[in-house]
């Protein structure tokens, strides 16, 4: 059955009307740590059982779980649900074969469609019978991946198992060009993080998803040339706005996630005015990333007693 998303994208604008700005946020910012939760509990139901800042998790868990439980909830069509929630699923099964080649104990989201039990018994070496096709055929290729390169492998393999599954499923020429746009940030940053942050012993070559308008041969070619090389070519492309907008050489780390997070969100700003498909469903979803991303750093921040003027800087860089 297709999916009517008149009804759906009502209900989300009505959400989104309840949403907190970037005013709120930078209230946040400014608050004394010590009244900081009462102010989430405001806009954020999840945290109402949570009683110390340091639990700060568990509100922002429970919080996403209700929206995407409604979510699913008002959906009449079992490909866009998946669509949504079948990367959560990658995501466990990834977590849960690294966390054996490190020989520690797996913890699991509750965001997928898979329960986590059935996952951790594929993941752990039991039986793999209840998995659904797709994560089965993952599983193999994550162990693979375990016995050539170990736990970083594993985490490489698994984002590319997960997008080839999302553009392959993708319900409609919007979730495809969405995946693409997820596909094209992801690796633009992990180029920039590669380039400034030597970290990990595996070739960069394992590390590029496959998928995006911006073919991985050419990623390959960039990465052999000076960072700036990255900049030109993206003066170039569809993504030539990041430039003006201040990615470049000097721009620090922090600042490279807060450019592609906004980038993100005005690719998708223009499906705010539609009403009759899912383009104003992926949009609202990826508010909800932005925004927890910033709460997640916020609360982190004050708990760790960081200077308000960074938190400040930090949140107008997200929400500008």
């Amino acid at each position: 059955m297709a999916q009517d998303y008149t009804y759906i994208v009502a209900r989300l604008r009505a959400l989104e009307a309840s949403m907190p700005d970037s005013a709120w946020f930078q209230r946040i910012a400014r608050a004394p740590v010590d009244s900081v939760l009462v102010s989430v509990k405001e806009f954020y139901r999840g945290f109402d059982p949570v009683d110390s800042l340091y639990r700060f998790e568990d509100g922002i868990e429970s919080e996403k779980t209700d929206f995407l439980e409604l979510l699913s909830s008002i959906l009449n069509d079992e490909e866009v649900e998946r669509f949504f929630r079948a990367g959560f699923d990658f995501d466990n099964l990834t977590h849960g074969v690294k966390a054996g080649v490190l020989g520690v104990d797996a913890v699991y989201n509750p965001f997928g469609l898979v329960a986590p039990e059935v996952i951790e018994k594929g993941a752990s070496g039991g039986s793999a019978i209840d998995l659904p096709d797709h994560l089965k055929k993952s599983l193999e290729k994550l162990l693979e991946a375990s016995e050539e390169g170990g736990a970083p492998a594993v985490e490489s393999r698994g984002e590319a198992e997960k997008f080839a599954y999302l553009v392959e499923t993708a319900p409609g020429e919007a979730a495809r060009m969405y995946v693409t746009f997820r596909i094209d940030l992801a690796n633009i940053r992990t180029f920039i993080r590669l380039k400034r942050i030597s970290l990990r012993k595996e070739t960069p070559d394992t590390l590029w998803i496959a998928g995006g308008s911006i073919d991985v041969p050419t990623l390959r070619t960039l990465f052999r040339e000076p960072e700036d090389e990255l900049y030109t070519y993206l003066a170039t492309t569809e993504y030539r706005g990041l430039i003006p907008a201040g990615l470049g050489l000097s721009t620090p780390v922090w600042m490279v996630d807060a450019l592609i997070d906004r980038e993100m969100l005005e690719r998708l700003g223009d499906s705010r005015y539609r009403f009759f498909d899912i383009g104003p469903v992926i949009y609202h979803i990826q508010l909800r990333e932005r925004n927890e991303r910033l709460l997640r750093l916020l609360l982190a921040g004050k708990l760790n007693r960081l200077p308000e003027e960074l938190l400040l800087e930090k949140t107008e860089a997200m929400t500008a």
